[in-house]
Formats: C-alpha cells, sequence, structure tokens
C-alpha cells in the first residue's frame, strides 16, 4: 500500500505540473451610480421605456400607439392604454354585445396583463388622445413556438380578420399594423399610468408607475449604498411580478401638498441577461415643481 501510494503522489506531482495554471479573476469597474431624471410629458401620458444595460431611454411612446405585444410564449396587452378584459362565453363569431360579461384590467390576474391561447377575449379598447372611446373587439390567439396566430374584428362583425405575429412583435389592433416599438426584451423598466386594483376599495384606479414584465424585482428597505451583488445572490428569485416596483415608491403628503419618495425604499432587479442592479427612485418633480419627472439612481452590482 506504502508502495502504490509513493508512486501516486509523484503520478500527481508530474500530472499537477503539466496542467495550466488557472488565471486568477480580477474583480472588475462596476461603474458610478447612475443618475437619471425622465419626463412623461405635460400630462404624464409618455411611456417610458429604460434599458438599465445601456443606461439608456430607448424610446418613449404614446398609449394609443400599440395594443398587444407577443412575448415569451404569450400575448401581453398594452398595460398603458386602460384596456380591460373579459372572458367570452361564446365563440367570438357569435358574440355581438357584452351583456353579462365582467371586465379587468387584468393587473390582479395571475399571469398579469397577459392572454392566454386558445382562450377567446372581449377588450375594451380604451380612449384615443382626444379622449374618445375606442370601443371594444374580440380576440383569440394560438402559439405554436414560433408563430403567434391572431384573430380579431370588431365586436360587432362575424368576420374574424387573422395576422400572425413573430416573438417580440408589437401589434396595433385598432390601426392593424406592427409598430416599431421595442418589446420587453429590449427594456427592464417602462413607466407610464396605468389602472392599479386596490383591493380595500374594490376598484381600479389611474397611478403612475414602473412595471417590469422581463426583468425580476425584489424590495429592500434599509441603505442603498449597503446592498451588494452578496444581497442579491440571498434572495429566492424563482416569484416576481410584473408590477414588483408599480407606484407606491412615492405618496402624497396632505400636508406638503406633494408627492413625496419613500426614502428608504430600494430595489434589487435582475435583469434578462442575468445582471443585478440596486434602483431607488429619488424623485417625482422637475426643477419647476411639475410632476411625471421620475428621477432615479441605479448601479450594476
Amino acid at each position: 500500500m506504502r508502495f502504490l501510494n509513493k508512486y501516486f503522489v509523484v503520478y500527481m506531482v508530474i500530472f499537477g505540473a503539466c496542467m495550466p495554471k488557472e488565471e486568477a479573476v480580477e474583480p472588475f469597474f462596476r461603474g458610478n451610480v447612475n443618475s437619471v431624471e425622465l419626463s412623461s410629458g405635460a400630462l404624464k401620458n409618455d411611456i417610458l421605456f429604460y434599458d438599465l444595460e445601456k443606461a439608456e431611454l430607448i424610446a418613449t411612446a404614446r398609449p394609443i400607439d400599440f395594443d398587444v405585444t407577443a412575448f415569451d410564449g404569450k400575448l401581453m396587452i398594452n398595460m398603458f392604454r386602460y384596456i380591460t378584459v373579459a372572458e367570452s362565453p361564446k365563440e367570438l363569431v357569435e358574440l355581438t354585445d357584452t351583456s353579462g360579461l365582467q371586465f379587468s384590467s387584468m393587473q390582479k390576474a395571475e399571469d398579469q396583463w397577459r392572454l392566454q391561447p386558445d382562450t377567446d377575449y372581449i377588450l375594451y379598447m380604451g380612449k384615443d388622445d382626444a379622449g374618445q372611446e375606442q370601443g371594444h373587439c374580440k380576440l383569440r390567439y394560438s402559439y405554436d413556438g414560433q408563430v403567434y396566430k391572431i384573430e380579431y374584428a370588431p365586436l360587432n362583425s362575424t368576420k374574424l380578420i387573422a395576422v400572425n405575429l413573430n416573438e417580440g412583435e408589437v401589434f396595433s389592433i385598432l390601426f392593424e399594423e406592427s409598430t416599431q416599438l421595442p418589446s420587453p426584451a429590449d427594456y427592464d423598466i417602462v413607466m407610464g399610468k396605468y389602472l392599479h386594483y386596490f383591493d380595500v376599495e374594490q376598484i381600479e384606479y389611474e397611478v403612475f408607475g414602473a412595471l417590469c414584465p422581463s426583468a425580476s424585482v425584489k424590495e429592500l428597505n434599509g441603505s442603498f449604498a449597503n446592498l451588494t451583488a452578496e444581497s442579491a445572490d440571498s434572495l429566492d428569485w424563482s416569484v416576481s411580478y410584473t408590477d414588483e416596483i408599480g407606484y407606491d415608491w412615492k405618496f402624497y403628503s396632505l400636508d406638503k401638498g406633494a408627492y413625496e419618495i419613500v426614502s428608504n425604499q430600494n430595489f434589487l432587479i435582475k435583469n434578462r441577461n442575468a445582471f443585478y442592479f440596486k434602483f431607488r427612485f429619488t424623485n417625482f418633480y422637475d426643477g419647476i415643481g411639475q410632476s411625471g419627472h421620475p428621477s432615479f439612481e441605479f448601479q450594476l452590482l
């Protein structure tokens, strides 16, 4: 046994000498804290698409510009159009009115703002920029792993319009065309006005907030400076909601007659490429006191 051990040691010394040495991984500079101020317009109607990796506002849009997005196997409605949805009790070609239907903004749905394939829906299409009602449409779609096959029509029509969408394609039902707006795979945070359901009051009410349809988010209270990559590694990222950031990073102070930021509220964001960022809001007003100008800080961990 001692004989074998002696030769085993010699073998390991020779083998180890032939193996390439591991290079030490040098820590790289994660960058400074980014400070950003955005504007959602005079009426707070603009939708703001922000990419944390690029540290860039990649697009703005009006709520009327699009209706649905083909993303990650589901058809996602425009959260900022005040579209509300009801499942149809009949085949789409047979349904011509909304009697007895219960409509929801889908913010409280388990799969938030995402329509399920092979299901018949009626959509209330919200209003245009001038506040004009856009009526209802009926819609269903299927997904074969590559193509989203959509059928839709005005509520009073018995002839369905068919269109195929590819992954990431953004489509306007009202204008019957695709747009050049980004899909959730292109950004981390999108901000604007949407309908939030308040459980106690049992109503849906307009709020201004931030949604993350492709990133995972966790809220942590405390010191922004003390958040590290270790803070992110210790969290369970298996469950996260699109409205995890939401609207309540600010509150309305009756004493001051203005919004204030929740000072110790921070967010850790794990984006689609598995990079971690720490993020917090710092203001909701511009330099002349107009609201609808979200300011925030973030840093790559």
